[in-house]
């Protein structure tokens, strides 16, 4: 039985004279998945591998998928 779903916590740096960091959650609708950082839209799209109650995954394991326009 799921009570809610899980949430992820991405964070991107991005430097362009200035640093600035942005932070997606991969969570329903509570948290941002889209932001304009320098100009540039980034959207978050994706984040794998899906959550498995059997597996344990490492923080290498994972890999996301964004657009920047």
């Amino acid at each position: 039985m799921c009570f809610g779903e899980g949430d992820a916590e991405i964070e991107f740096k991005f430097t362009k004279r200035n640093n600035a960091s942005v932070f997606f959650h991969t969570a329903g609708n509570y948290f941002t998945k889209d932001t304009i950082i320098f100009g540039n839209s980034i959207n978050l799209i994706d984040l794998f591998p899906y959550p498995h109650s059997k597996i344990t995954n490492k923080p290498r394991d994972y890999s996301v998928r964004i657009v920047i326009e």
